[in-house]
């Protein structure tokens, strides 16, 4: 039998990987990677933010490192696809290429850029460049968002915050978008 497609879009925060994800237009095919950390969050009364975010998933990761392949598992079901938001830790993503064909797109943008992006998220994100330096070391350091970009199949650069950058990242997705439901 043949393995089920798998589409890990990997890259640091602000990089533009919700709103590539989102011009798919495939929201039944989609897993938010971060949805479990927020709605334990909110069971908690606890802010969601990157610092609590992280903070979680540090100890969920350093409990069971695939404690969300089940749940990628059970969200491909009835599915020839899955396009995954959120894959940020390799130990995960070596398991979903045991499992599944995996298609690694990685969105990538400047620093600058992605700093101004976050900041325009002030509930989740922080406003410092101090704060910024601390999330880029999370997410490149310890959760080795560096290393699945290296690994990507594809890398779409997406620096400029205008309205033609915007426009062709969303050209992009759609195509894949189009793709993806025609042949898979």
């Amino acid at each position: 039998m043949k393995k089920k497609v798998i589409i890990a879009i990997v890259g640091p925060s602000g990089a533009g990987k919700s709103t590539f994800i989102e011009s798919m237009a495939l929201p039944d095919y989609v897993y938010d990677g971060g949805q479990p950390l927020k709605d334990e969050l909110n069971r908690r009364g606890l802010p969601v933010n990157h610092d609590t975010i992280f903070e979680l998933s540090q100890q969920w990761y350093g409990e069971n490192p695939f404690w969300q392949v089940p749940l990628m598992c059970k969200a491909i079901e009835g599915r020839p696809f899955l396009i995954i938001d959120g894959a940020r830790r390799l130990p995960e993503v070596k398991k979903l290429k045991e499992l599944f064909r995996i298609i690694i797109i990685a969105i990538v943008s400047t620093p600058e850029v992605r700093f101004e992006r976050l900041k325009k998220r002030a509930e989740i994100f922080l406003n410092t460049k101090d704060e910024f330096a601390r999330v880029e070391h999370d997410e490149m350091k310890v959760m080795d968002a560096k290393t699945l970009v290296k690994m990507a199949d594809f890398v779409i650069q997406n620096d400029v915050s205008n309205e033609a950058s915007l426009q062709n990242l969303q050209e992009k997705s759609r195509l894949l978008g189009f793709l993806l439901k025609t042949f898979l």
